[in-house]
């Protein structure tokens, strides 16, 4: 009777063990937000991170004084790979007021990464101490008709440094 009673005793304690050991089913890696700095989780679109609008912070470039209530509204559409946006400003010669972004295949927002805006002009964004860092080159090669006088104004450089409205 002893040896039956330590037989059970044993098999009790190692049964108890081995429930321990396998945690319940619970997955043991954590979820980083896919650690591409698109935006989130597994599942979420490549560029959840832009999504929101981005209000007035900083803008360089030669027309910068033309952009004092610039904001970009940026939302999803149907395709994960393109964004839609909406702008004010008063140089839609340099950014327009609607338009597209298509997404690089695996963009990485917290390093940078280089969009194409639906007018063929590339633009990179990175994510930046939680700002919006957008930079761009306006020049006889972009889609600006060069006809238009006001490209020699406008021609340039741009960085744009935005807030995300709360």
């Amino acid at each position: 009777m002893k040896y039956a009673n330590k037989l059970v005793s044993t098999l009790a304690a190692f049964s108890m063990l081995f429930m321990l050991a396998c945690g319940g089913g619970e997955d043991p890696t954590p979820d980083n937000g896919g650690g591409n700095g698109g935006g989130g989780g597994e599942g979420e679109a490549p560029g959840a991170v832009l999504i929101g609008k981005w209000v007035q912070g900083t803008v360089t470039g030669p027309a910068a004084d033309n952009f004092t209530d610039f904001f970009i509204e940026i939302a999803a559409t149907s395709d994960a790979n393109v964004l839609n946006y909406t702008a004010a400003d008063d140089e839609p010669l340099v950014f327009p007021t609607s338009g597209s972004f298509t997404l690089p295949a695996d963009p990485n927002f917290e390093t940078g990464a280089q969009v194409t805006r639906n007018d063929d002009v590339p633009v990179d964004i990175k994510i930046v101490d939680g700002k919006l860092e957008m930079k761009l080159t306006v020049d006889a090669n972009s889609s600006i008709p060069t006809g238009n006088s006001r490209v020699a104004e406008i021609g340039g450089d741009y960085t744009f440094l935005l807030d995300k409205e709360q």
